[in-house]
């Protein structure tokens, strides 16, 4: 026996209408019925068995049957692809969004799955990173380059919350990685397709950026600074002005941490037609303003008042996720503001409004590289301040060597040993000199 009703009708050389006019029926009404919209009645059923010489009734329920078990099926399939994070996330790679958008995609689906374990979520961005890699760039034609830039731009989205959401070295490495990897095709797609050059010279920016980022803590400075020019000549040639203030910004922080004062004040002016621009979100226009109340600081000029105005601007309940910056890092350039403006007393005070003095815990949600920081500008505003307290600053050092050491940060582990040094300055004591065991590197 056939397995549908429709078939059998074929088989037994009707159509729709033909057989509508031999049971009395219209065609649409007949339609119905066959294809199971309407249910049939039992006139209809005896009529069709006795012209078509088949069980209706038996074929039927066969068909219901069958229907019940394919619905199971999909039901199944849904709760399963529901369920598991990793098609979520690579889902994401289908769709067409721009990278912000793939950003906070990705931000709300972890936020779903908030129920499973860190390590999990963390597993699941790491599939997500090396997902482009089923594409081979050596047989990739141009009709698949779109294909290819929608998934490796949710990779490198990726990278980016791996970056802000993990604590480990491990992790640090592969966001850096799946970077450096990308790179390449991206720059040859943007070589040879006109179409997609904007595109693939601002997912290009983004690689570099998350490479100028993580060079401070997994190689050195100068590496952190290639990566900047890099980014810089990507987002200039791909009009992506947000990324262009991103690149300039990264370039001031390269500079400053490597005691270059007059460039690192100069690439951070260069960000100021872009505090006003309508395209750039007002998380990243406050963080560029902060980050160029620091350099100022570091060049001697107060900027008190220019730095209220960025944080009153944002609050931690903004969303982030699209942006370059966090409301935990402009809050963060706010210790090292008041630090580089010798205002010891109210980086120490700033510091502890965003860390616990009782645990050296945070109290808003910020990174362990951020905390780190934190706590080496507290040490050194303890050692600075009026009141020259030992007892805190060696609390506080302790807590950031330990942390260094934990992420195996280069550029956080090179800031606790400056500290390490004015101490042992002031101190030259047996208390000071055992905890020398703490400055050797991992």
């Amino acid at each position: 026996m056939r397995e549908r009703l429709k078939d059998v009708i074929a088989e037994k050389g009707y159509n729709y209408i033909t057989l509508a006019e031999e049971i009395g029926y219209s065609r649409q009404t007949l339609s119905a019925y066959i294809r199971g919209i309407r249910p049939m009645p039992y006139l209809v059923r005896a009529k069709l068995t006795k012209l078509l010489h088949v069980d209706v009734d038996a074929l039927l329920e066969k068909e219901r049957l069958q229907a019940k078990e394919r619905k199971q099926v999909a039901e199944e399939a849904r709760s399963y692809f529901d369920n598991d994070l990793t098609l979520q996330l690579q889902a994401i790679a289908f769709k067409d969004l721009t990278f912000a958008e793939r950003l906070q995609r990705i931000a709300r689906t972890l936020q779903r799955f908030s129920h499973i374990s860190p390590e999990e979520r963390r597993e699941a961005l790491l599939r997500l990173i090396s997902f482009p890699f089923a594409l081979e760039e050596g047989s990739m034609t141009t009709v698949k380059y779109g294909d290819y830039l929608m998934q490796t731009s949710t990779s490198i989205a990726a990278c980016w919350k791996l970056v802000t959401s993990s604590q480990t070295k491990e992790d640090m490495l592969a966001a850096y990685n799946g970077a450096t990897a990308f790179l390449p095709s991206l720059v040859n797609i943007a070589e040879q397709s006109s179409e997609h050059r904007k595109q693939a010279l601002s997912l290009a920016a983004q690689c570099s950026l998350i490479k100028s980022f993580l060079s401070w803590h997994l190689q050195n400075l100068i590496e952190a600074s290639a990566n900047c020019e890099q980014a810089y000549l990507y987002s200039n040639n791909a009009g992506d002005s947000v990324l262009v203030s991103c690149a300039l910004d990264t370039q001031a922080w390269a500079n400053y941490y490597s005691s270059k004062d007059k460039q690192a004040l100069d690439a951070a002016e260069k960000t100021i037609p872009y505090m006003k621009a309508a395209e750039v979100p007002q998380m990243l226009r406050s963080g560029l303003q902060s980050a160029l109340c620091v350099m100022r600081a570091r060049n001697g000029i107060i900027s008190t008042d220019t730095y209220k105005q960025a944080i009153d601007s944002v609050d931690a309940d903004m969303p982030a996720d699209q942006d370059y910056y966090t409301y935990s890092e402009i809050c963060t350039n706010g210790v090292l503001m008041y630090y580089e403006q010798q205002d010891y007393d109210t980086a120490l005070k700033t510091g502890l409004q965003l860390i616990n003095e009782n645990d050296l815990q945070t109290k808003i949600p910020m990174t362990e590289r951020e905390r780190v920081m934190i706590l080496n500008y507290m040490a050194l505003s303890a050692l600075k301040g009026k009141r020259r307290d030992r007892d805190r600053a060696v609390r506080f050092w302790e807590a950031a060597i330990q942390g260094a050491r934990d992420l195996e940060s280069e550029q956080r582990f090179r800031e606790s040993i400056t500290v390490y040094q004015i101490m042992d300055t002031l101190w030259k004591d047996k208390a000071i000199k055992e905890l020398r065991e703490l400055t050797r590197h991992w």
